[in-house]
């Protein structure tokens, strides 16, 4: 991303979208209320109900919506902005969908700009945890092939090994190898993580080097106790064994909810759901405020952030696109660590 302006007077600012990262960032950041403004098509309000084959092209022109609803089609790379015309040449009170994506310029003005989503902001234009890198765990007779990205984890393959009573154990294996391999190649060109239990993920980075040096030379291997996508999410946990994952979000938001499940497991200083955390927040003693961004355009749950960041709080939002999320949406969506108890 880049900042292209930014005008704390009237609360814009001003960015170019440069990845699809980006546009995960910005529907984080866009919220109900907030106005966007642009340069978008459209067809003018007195043509819409011509003839379809009577109709003129669309024309360019600049509007400003305020924001009704934000929707990141991720399969797509496009970000659906929709909100009602306040200000433009024609069409003022109707509704417009802004599809931002890669190389789209927009201007937000919010009538308060929070500091985490200033933060957010400046991880972006830094690129902070935007890398995509393939994970592959693999263990006996199977192998998950996945990619890592800000706002997920896709898998994108899953590989079993053949049961051959004819060939050798090493021709069976050779054969998962092969086909492990044959998938990463049809993948666009990325960093390659090796995750799995035992040596058979070294074995299978030697032989991947051998075929495919220009994908695998500089793969990296971590130790997990299991295969599948189990593996993969003990992988993620352990950003420190991995440069890859030291630079992945993912990582930080599975190390960010399991410091929450394990506080809860050991009856530490940490509360979940809206109403414990709420009193936390009363009582000042919120550290770090964690939430998933299903929760990102609930009025309360705005009012709970403000109070956080009023408290010198930190705030940490998970993706409830994955499973880290989805645990955390199964505590409520919210949680916090303490820096006290507040109950006894």
């Amino acid at each position: 991303m880049r900042l292209l302006s930014q005008n704390p007077r009237t609360g814009e600012i001003k960015v170019l979208v440069t990845n699809p990262d980006d546009l995960w960032h910005l529907s984080n950041i866009i919220r109900p209320g907030d106005r966007v403004k642009g340069y978008t098509f459209r067809r003018e309000e007195a043509r819409e109900d011509a003839v379809r084959a009577q109709r003129e092209p669309k024309v360019r022109l600049f509007l400003t919506v305020v924001v009704d609803r934000v929707e990141f089609m991720d399969f797509q790379n496009v970000l659906r902005v929709t909100g009602r015309i306040v200000d433009a040449e024609f069409g003022t009170g109707s509704f417009h969908t802004f599809n931002i994506e890669e190389g789209s310029d927009i201007i937000i003005e919010k009538e308060e700009w929070h500091r985490h989503d200033l933060e957010r902001i400046r991880e972006a234009v830094e690129g902070k945890g935007s890398s995509r890198f393939i994970c592959i765990s693999i263990e006996h007779g199977e192998a998950t092939i996945a990619v890592v990205k800000s706002f997920g984890v896709d898998e994108i393959a899953v590989i079993h090994g053949r049961e051959s009573k004819e060939e050798g154990t090493s021709a069976v294996r050779d054969d998962l190898y092969m086909e492990t391999i044959k998938q990463v190649r049809a993948l666009p060109k990325m960093p390659v993580l090796v995750a799995g239990p035992g040596f058979i993920k070294e074995d299978f980075l030697r032989k991947a080097r051998e075929v495919e040096p220009s994908l695998f030379s500089d793969a990296q291997v971590i130790q997990t106790g299991q295969g599948g996508m189990a593996g993969i999410r003990e992988a993620l946990s352990k950003p420190e064994n991995s440069r890859l994952l030291q630079d992945a979000r993912m990582s930080e938001e599975v190390k960010a909810v399991n410091e929450i499940m394990e506080g809860i497991s050991r009856n530490g200083p940490v509360v979940y759901g809206v109403e414990g955390v709420r009193k936390a927040l009363e009582a000042g003693a919120v550290k770090k405020l964690v939430l998933t961004d299903r929760l990102l355009r609930d009025r309360e749950i705005e009012s709970m952030m403000r109070t956080a960041e009023e408290k010198a709080g930190e705030i940490f939002i998970v993706t409830s696109r994955w499973e880290s999320g989805k645990q955390l949406d199964g505590l409520g969506g919210i949680a916090a660590v303490l820096r006290y108890r507040t109950w006894q």
